[in-house]
């Protein structure tokens, strides 16, 4: 199987085409569970939808270029969620050419061919989630076209117009998805430890990297929003843990993939064939790989789809596993024994209420039904609470989406500013139910007394109901 890709035509193209949606085949025909991420995308488009301006108007941190892209897609298809995850398998394809290219254009490799997009693809099905248009899958798009314009600058360190764009796809990659900013610090790093770059040079990347910061601030401006573009997005720092699992889980989910990827490694370090250029590309990927992948496990939010980032530098040493060995056969067989493995963890969870990989728990990332559906559907909620889930079956009221950035605004109440910006709020779109899992309206209500006499309080389950006229 390997060896059909190891030359580049358009029967391979077909090929990578029909792989990349018959592995995902199952999550266009069968009802797999949302993501929680997915959901905050619906939920997002419903205010957008509404007439509401991100972050004046919705408390969110969602990247602003994923947000018009989601926007402009609903907006031109609907918001179905099978629609979202065809595109991303489609996103996906193009990036696996883009990689493609990036090494046989740049030789990264010691042959050229299709092979590097067959394992972008197949290491791209690994997780469920990295199969939606989360914000990291478009802001690896960016990254590739960074990573090939990186690999140029280190062959031949001769164009200043090269570095200007390393810089200026990192920053869109970066209004793409947050964490994607310490890719700018390791194109700095990389540049300093296995070039010759001028300050000058320096420059030129980080203006390029602010030029599409600076343009979407002057969007943000002109609709007077940029105060909080500025804290709700570009200042807040997402560190959250969300694994939970034993040592046992996560070796039976990512074992064979570091397996592979380790080596990988050893492979690449210790194949004699490659010229000097080939082993510092080598040690840019390592590096990339390590300190992206330590990185990233503090900035994980709704999802592991942050992962997705790393895509390229694992696909590369995955890749050096398979074209650095003759052994076609093993080679076949370890393809496609660790493929059906993992597309055996993948499809495992259709028949289970909640998503997990064995013991691995990650099911605070999937939709799996909240307390509240029995007591409410098709309402107006107002959820001050971690759980994300009351969206499925209703409607978000006010601009409150994401609640770590809520739960700032609405325990601001010690001035006159603060409270008439969330009496305005309320005005705009009064809830039906107002969640409060973290007791956060009483004072409110104290200094709201028009709101306060709108809702009764239900004690037994701790939330408030709108009066009826």
């Amino acid at each position: 199987m390997i060896q059909f890709f190891k030359f580049s035509g358009p029967l391979q193209l077909l090929a990578l085409f029909l792989f990349a949606f018959l592995v995902r085949l199952p999550l266009f025909i069968f009802n797999p569970p949302m993501l929680i991420e997915e959901l905050h995308i619906q939920v997002l488009l419903q205010k957008i939808f509404e007439g509401n301006f991100l972050y004046r108007d919705i408390f969110d941190n969602t990247p602003p270029i994923s947000a018009f892209l989601y926007t402009i897609i609903a907006f031109l298809f609907g918001k179905s969620i099978v629609l979202f995850r065809v595109l991303a398998t489609f996103l996906l394809f193009i990036q696996a050419v883009l990689f493609k290219e990036l090494c046989n254009k740049n030789e990264l490799l010691n042959e050229k061919g299709d092979i590097p997009a067959l394992i972008y693809i197949a290491v791209s099905c690994i997780f469920f989630d990295l199969s939606t248009l989360s914000p990291a899958l478009i802001s690896t798009t960016f990254l590739l076209l960074a990573l090939d314009r990186v690999f140029k600058h280190i062959k031949s360190e001769n164009s200043d117009n090269q570095l200007f764009y390393v810089g200026f796809f990192v920053g869109i990659s970066y209004l793409c998805y947050m964490p994607s900013f310490i890719y700018i610090i390791l194109v700095i790093i990389t540049f300093g430890l296995f070039t010759r770059t001028k300050m000058s040079q320096y420059i030129l990347i980080l203006v390029g990297f602010t030029f599409p910061i600076l343009f979407v601030f002057t969007y943000f401006f002109i609709f007077n929003a940029s105060h909080e573009f500025i804290k709700y997005y570009f200042l807040n720092f997402p560190f959250r843990n969300i694994i939970d699992a034993d040592l046992q889980s996560i070796l039976t989910l990512i074992g064979p993939l570091f397996l592979l990827i380790f080596v990988g490694i050893v492979r690449t370090f210790s194949f004699r064939r490659f010229i000097n250029y080939q082993i510092v590309c080598a040690q840019v990927a390592l590096l990339w790989f390590f300190i992206s992948f330590f990185v990233l496990l503090f900035f994980l939010s709704k999802s592991t789809t942050g992962f997705i980032t790393m895509l390229p530098m694992v696909a590369y040493f995955v890749t050096n596993f398979f074209m650095l060995s003759k052994r076609k056969l093993l080679n076949n067989f370890i393809f496609v024994s660790v493929g059906l493995y993992y597309l055996t963890l993948l499809y495992s969870f259709f028949n289970k209420t909640e998503y997990t990989y064995f013991d691995y728990n990650f099911n605070n990332q999937y939709t799996t039904g909240s307390r509240w559906s029995v007591e409410f559907e098709n309402r107006k909620i107002l959820n001050l609470s971690d759980d994300f889930n009351v969206f499925i079956d209703n409607n978000c009221a006010t601009g409150f989406v994401d609640f770590e950035i809520s739960e700032q605004i609405l325990s601001n109440v010690n001035n006159y500013k603060s409270i008439s910006y969330i009496s305005i709020q309320f005005k705009k779109d009064l809830p039906e139910i107002i969640i409060d899992d973290k007791n956060l309206m009483p004072i409110i209500f104290d200094k709201i007394p028009w709101l306060a006499c709108k809702y009764i309080k239900d004690v037994r389950l701790n939330y408030y109901e709108k009066k009826s006229k």
